[in-house]
């Protein structure tokens, strides 16, 4: 272990580290860590209950995963998504250089530029259409319902941002706008206090409309002319299908939540990008 922190800090301080990502249900590597790379924000993925509770209580940035850290080279994987949703959830920037440090039955050490993880290719692929801020807050939502679903249950959703005119006038109403007649400031996306309510809103049937400036404009709307033509994984169902057709059909991004905890960006009726979250 003491070789492992000993490598670790060494790569950091060459690659020049501005973030820490430790996979391990070991408290004494953890330990190690802290004391010898003290300065460099850390975020611990574990699941052991007990060892989270602790790091909590040290108030050290921790996700609890609910399987146990994978086996052998399939930890490489696990590692990516945990990544992935750390960036959904805002803990990384864009900028950030992760050293990412596994000990589990495994010991590994992976380098990861933010910018070259997949991150980078779907911003430059919608800074045309919506604002960078606004994809990244709905990521945020999207990877609080992959975790945590609605009431303890899986749950989906479906965000459609950009373009907004148009996307409302190729849906229709399955409820009553919930957003309808309420001032902006209380339907800012960006807003943190807003995000409850529209994180609530999201879990409702149908899409939330999401304007290119992370307005939120209606919830519950279906999605009318889906094109039954594209083509999407198999096993994937209506409300993925709602999702691509609408980017093909205007010139919004949509964002799928699945009930299995995948994360999909359309764009031009096609899939983006994917993640899941552990």
């Amino acid at each position: 272990m003491d070789c492992v922190v000993e490598s670790a800090k060494r790569v950091a301080d060459e690659m020049d580290a501005t973030f820490l990502h430790v996979i391990t249900n070991n408290a004494g590597m953890i330990d190690s860590i802290t004391q010898e790379m003290p300065k460099i924000p850390t975020l611990v993925a574990t699941s052991d209950k007990k060892l989270a509770k602790l790091l909590r209580d040290r108030e050290m940035n921790v996700k609890k995963l609910s399987r146990t850290p994978l086996k052998g080279i399939n930890i490489l994987s696990q590692a990516k998504e945990l990544l992935l949703s750390a960036w959904g959830e805002g803990i990384l920037s864009i900028d950030d250089r992760v050293l990412c440090i596994i000990s589990t039955d495994v010991q590994a050490l992976l380098f990861f530029d933010v910018k070259d993880m997949g991150i980078a290719s779907i911003k430059e692929k919608v800074v045309d259409r919506i604002g960078l801020d606004v994809l990244e807050a709905v990521f945020n939502i999207a990877t609080q319902i992959a975790r945590e679903g609605r009431e303890g249950k899986p749950a989906g959703a479906l965000f459609v941002l950009g373009d907004s005119e148009n996307v409302m006038r190729n849906s229709r109403a399955l409820i009553i706008n919930p957003f309808e007649g309420h001032h902006e400031d209380g339907r800012k996306i960006l807003e943190e206090q807003n995000l409850a309510t529209i994180k609530e809103f999201a879990l409702l049937d149908g899409a939330m409309i999401i304007d290119g400036d992370g307005c939120a404009i209606a919830a519950g709307r279906y999605i009318v002319g889906v094109d039954w033509d594209l083509y999407l994984q198999g096993g994937l169902g209506g409300r993925h299908l709602a999702g691509a057709s609408i980017t093909k059909t205007t010139k919004a991004v949509s964002i799928v939540v699945s009930s299995t905890g995948t994360i999909r960006a359309y764009k031009d009726g096609e899939e983006i990008y994917r993640t899941g979250v552990s």
